[in-house]
């Protein structure tokens, strides 16, 4: 599909502080892309940035391969994570004011409306002023005004943070739907791992303004080789060795390293499923406990002299293990 969304060296500073550095990236429509990172690495300056709401310092932002036009011309819904539903109007209101300043056929108006309230699970809430709802209810309205034109470009900042998880599963199950029949792209920021993993199609790492993972949640989630945006996505561990004659010698096996990491310190990077037990596997270890990791009880297992965490199902004792992914090096931050 065509590219809806390409950001070219795009730097952003506010108050004489670099919150983006150089980013570069692109979104094909048909698209929902999540954006995960810890507090304060940029996940709503590029939002707003994307959406003109923020100056570019350097670089520049394509919008179906030409020059982003000024902020009101850029077409793009945006929910923003305060909200900023206006309070003297009820939710109706507002996304007939949203339709109207997009030139859109009045004739069109009640159905458009009654679509984007059904699919944001708002439509109970059309004739309420945003004082008399919930902090869910908020933010399902204010996800219907974002939505109610159907922008090609949907940017969400925090959308579900209120939102039972019935509903989340709802709504994006919706979102997914949209991006796909329409050739829309929708960007969605979050600090949950599990849920962009488990939902997106595609999954941004964003850590002090740089852009440091970039794949499929598939990917990411065996193939991440930045160390940080190994550990923003889920329980992981790091399996120390000796690097001696191009190779990576560990507990775990030994390894050949790559021509491009022969002189970086290195570890290898161990999610909980990326060994399995197997009755001939090559590595022997021994189950020595249990522990709660990500809301998920795994056993804790030594091999050699570390102790890393497992998903195998075990009980106590000695067990023989195989990879079940090809292992990946990365390199070491401490």
């Amino acid at each position: 599909m065509e590219v809806l969304l390409e950001l070219q060296d795009v730097g952003v500073e506010l108050d004489g502080r670099t919150v983006l550095r150089a980013l570069c990236g692109s979104v094909h429509g048909g698209t929902l892309l999540a954006i995960l990172g810890p507090s304060g690495a940029g996940k709503t300056t590029l939002l707003r940035a994307i959406a003109g709401l923020e100056p570019l310092q350097r670089g520049r932002i394509l919008l179906a391969g030409r020059p982003a036009p000024p902020p009101g011309q850029r077409g793009v819904g945006f929910l923003f994570q305060d909200l900023a539903l206006w309070p003297h109007m009820t939710i109706e209101a507002q996304l007939r004011f949203v339709l109207r300043s997009r030139n859109q056929p009045a004739s069109g108006w009640p159905a458009a409306i009654d679509k984007a309230l059904a699919r944001s699970r708002a439509q109970a809430l059309r004739a309420r002023l945003p004082g008399q709802l919930s902090a869910g209810e908020a933010q399902r309205a204010a996800l219907a005004r974002a939505w109610v034109d159907e922008p090609r470009l949907l940017l969400l900042d925090e959308p579900f943070s209120h939102l039972d998880p019935l509903l989340r599963d709802e709504i994006f199950a919706e979102l997914a739907d949209y991006a796909s029949q329409t050739a829309a792209a929708v960007l969605s920021v979050s600090h949950l791992a599990d849920e962009a993993l488990a939902r997106a199609q595609r999954v941004w790492v964003l850590d002090a303004g740089e852009l440091v993972a970039d794949g499929s949640p598939e990917e990411l989630w065996q193939g991440c080789a930045h160390p940080r945006a190994a550990r923003l996505l889920g329980p992981c561990s790091f399996v120390a060795g000796e690097i001696k004659d191009g190779t990576f010698h560990s507990c775990l096996g030994d390894f050949p390293l790559p021509s491009e990491a022969s002189s970086s310190p290195l570890r290898l990077l161990l999610r909980p499923d990326s060994l399995v037990a197997q009755m001939d596997g090559p590595i022997e270890a021994e189950v020595v406990g249990q522990v709660l990791r990500g809301g998920s009880l795994l056993e804790r297992v030594r091999v050699g002299a570390q102790e890393v965490p497992l998903r195998l199902g075990k009980p106590r004792g000695a067990v023989r293990l195989a990879w079940r992914v090809p292992p990946l090096l990365t390199r070491w931050e401490g």
